[in-house]
């Protein structure tokens, strides 16, 4: 679990995100699982860590390639975990920016995914 003493909510939104990917997505879990459950020392050390491209660039980054394939992309089960990743990573992108994040990408993807969630995706 990720330790922040600033804010420790987000160590349960990054949690969750990781979990998700175990679940669902090997390929994203195996690059990404470690870094999302690791210790920081301080929220700079976390917001260098995710204000990257590799999180929420296009193609391969996690925004991207996260939780949107699935064996069965209609099960019920599946959708309503897409949605929770969504929720989560929506969350974490909210409180990098709140922490001075500087990726365009990371505004663009929030803004995404809480569409997604409120219209029902």
């Amino acid at each position: 679990m990720v330790t922040l003493a600033l804010d420790p909510k987000i160590a349960g939104d990054l949690d969750a995100i990781a979990n998700l990917l175990e679940r669902y997505d090997a390929h994203s879990a195996a690059r990404f699982c470690s870094r999302l459950r690791a210790r920081y020392d301080s929220v700079a050390a976390l917001v260098t860590e995710m204000d990257t491209n590799e999180y929420w660039g296009g193609a391969g980054s996690l925004a991207d390639q996260g939780l949107c394939v699935s064996p069965l992309p209609d099960d019920p089960a599946f959708l309503r975990a897409r949605r929770e990743f969504w929720d989560h990573i929506a969350k974490v992108g909210e409180y990098l920016l709140s922490q001075g994040a500087s990726n365009p990408r990371v505004r663009m993807w929030v803004d995404v995914f809480r569409k997604w969630c409120a219209d029902g995706i």
